[in-house]
């Protein structure tokens, strides 16, 4: 006997924040004792967070979809959305601020005073194109186990290609 139409109504549609959570708790459970393991999966769950930010900031307002986002919020263009967001926003401010800071000190620390500088100033930073591609492989292996858990069965890949 079926039961999926049954189940479809009674149990609640997962939240996405949550889904993403329990996505970086697997992969922490999985990492073990391996360093290197546990080292990616640290940094796949800091990439989380930006994902997370930019489905607050960016695609939910795309998608039309209020808090908490239910996983259907996920569409086949959210990877070229993301990449398109990261490559458009800069980082942190704080760590934006914190790299002036320590340029800075460099400065200071020289012994040779710098010349003034009378070139318009650079353009916001961005996010490095290799931590983008970063941020990308962990959005993607999380897609990926959503998939296999079964949370976005009509996901496509190859339309979600960036």
């Amino acid at each position: 006997m079926d039961h999926s139409a049954e189940n479809a109504e009674t149990v609640p549609e997962a939240l996405l924040f949550d889904l993403i959570d329990q996505f970086t708790m697997h992969l922490k459970l999985s990492a073990g004792k391996s360093n290197s393991a546990a080292n990616t999966a640290q940094t796949y769950a800091n990439a989380m967070v930006i994902f997370k930010r930019f489905i607050k900031r960016a695609y939910s307002r795309k998608r039309k979809v209020k808090a908490p986002y239910p996983v259907s919020i996920l569409a086949d263009d959210v990877l070229l959305a993301y990449y398109d967001w990261l490559s458009k926003v800069p980082p942190d401010k704080a760590k934006q601020k914190a790299a002036a800071l320590a340029e800075a000190k460099a400065a200071a620390a020289a012994d040779s005073p710098a010349e003034p500088d009378f070139t318009p100033p650079p353009p916001p930073p961005r996010y490095a194109h290799s931590t983008v591609q970063h941020y990308l492989a962990a959005a993607k292996r999380f897609l990926a186990w959503a998939v296999a858990q079964n949370y976005l069965q009509d996901f496509d890949f190859g339309k979600a290609e960036v």
